[in-house]
């Protein structure tokens, strides 16, 4: 068969066949294999010069926003280090703490029973700031009392915790440690 098609068909005509064959595959080895690495390569040629150029004309600008957007993440990550309680001075934080339980005791209708302050400590470069709570009441107001005073007296902690209840007619007793870290000032 292909005897007789060779004899029909003239020289010419094959030659430009095998060409347009011999062309349609580096065409299509070009479109498959090596379009999409030129295509990138251009892409990154261009990005470079678009950042260069930036660099020449706006550098002063994106460093500036990059340096605002740190400053404000270091306000927010001191916002959640500190809490409400940091613009309190020192000698005032007693004083502020029992406010505090007092005005959250009242809200839940909690009997707060006493707040003792213990001996100030240090923990890297926290002060630590101790204090024994106790509290009567209902399970379940002791535990909103527990929760609005995690978010008012935060970063304040619960060290350790105990209830007592000595029959069903009684209100539960809860005793804890709560614990106080502020940013300790640096020495100079």
């Amino acid at each position: 068969m292909l005897e007789r098609i060779s004899r029909e068909v003239r020289p010419e005509v094959l030659t430009v066949c095998a060409w347009a064959l011999v062309t349609l595959m580096i065409l299509t080895a070009y479109l498959q294999v090596l379009k999409a690495p030129f295509v990138q390569y251009r892409g990154l040629l261009r990005d470079r010069a678009t950042a260069s150029l930036g660099m020449r004309t706006e550098g002063e600008e994106p460093a500036a926003l990059a340096l605002a957007a740190v400053d404000e993440e270091v306000a927010k990550l001191r916002r959640q280090l500190y809490g409400g309680s940091s613009s309190v001075p020192l000698r005032e934080m007693e004083s502020y703490v029992i406010q505090t339980l007092d005005r959250i005791s009242a809200r839940h209708d909690v009997e707060l029973m006493g707040v003792r302050p213990r001996e100030l400590g240090r923990v890297l470069m926290f002060d630590e700031l101790p204090y024994d709570v106790e509290v009567m009441g209902s399970y379940v107001r002791l535990w909103g009392w527990l929760q609005d005073m995690e978010t008012e007296l935060r970063p304040m902690v619960v060290n350790s915790y105990e209830f007592e209840r000595r029959n069903s007619a009684e209100p539960v007793r809860m005793k804890l440690q709560l614990v106080a870290y502020r940013g300790r000032e640096p020495q100079r």
